[in-house]
């Protein structure tokens, strides 16, 4: 358990943990969310879970709280949950397409304006040692460096990343009407695109396109 984001201690919250009252501590912890900053509460979410061994839910907390912050300890317990999971060589599976998706999406958004920053600063200082030829090809390079930054920003105010939560069918259509193509395995990681009266559709991985009941995707 970590409580380093806030400045007054959990001492119930600790011997519950500390006595592996699991489902005690999980309800200790929802009423003291805010006392902890978003990624830490996540992060002690997901580990708590994990702990239960309700591994599905520990991944996503767990991947939620990676998304927003950078605990030393968040990599190591996503591990150990993909492992449990039987999901350690998921990306090894993907195609490249499916890789880069997945990548595109871990990007943080103080990442993008950090890299727009830092390529603006190379511009204006190219601008003033290189030749005009030169020049050119700086600009064309900034031009692709900020439609690169400006389609990742895109992607990641269109699409979601998910955690299937339990085992669930995916459909071909958004309703229990539609046929169903395949089975997803509790734990897996998606990314979906639109939603719609309860469903949301499978993007990534691609040869898994279909629709999936929200109730059974965790989002973030």
């Amino acid at each position: 358990m970590n409580n380093s984001s806030t400045n007054t201690p959990i001492e119930s919250l600790k011997v519950l943990y500390n006595n592996k009252s699991y489902s005690e501590s999980i309800d200790a912890l929802l009423k003291n969310k805010n006392s902890f900053s978003k990624d830490i509460f996540h992060y002690n979410l997901g580990t708590l879970y994990a702990q239960k061994g309700e591994l599905a839910i520990a991944r996503y907390h767990l991947e939620k709280a990676n998304s927003i912050g950078t605990h030393k300890n968040i990599v190591k317990n996503l591990d150990m949950v993909r492992l449990k999971l039987g999901l350690e060589q998921e990306s090894q599976m993907l195609d490249k397409v499916d890789q880069l998706s997945f990548s595109i999406m871990e990007i943080k958004k103080e990442d993008y304006l950090i890299g727009g920053l830092f390529f603006l600063m190379v511009f204006f200082i190219a601008l003033l040692k290189l030749t005009k030829f030169k020049k050119i090809f700086c600009f064309l390079f900034l031009f692709l460096s900020l439609f690169l930054l400006g389609t990742g920003q895109f992607i990641k105010k269109e699409f979601l990343t998910g955690i299937v939560l339990q085992e669930c069918q995916l459909r071909t259509g958004p309703s229990s009407i539609y046929p169903v193509r395949t089975v997803f395995k509790s734990g897996q990681k998606i990314v979906v695109g639109k939603k719609t009266d309860g469903w949301v559709k499978v993007m990534v991985p691609r040869q898994l396109e279909g629709w999936l009941s929200q109730n059974d995707v965790g989002l973030y």
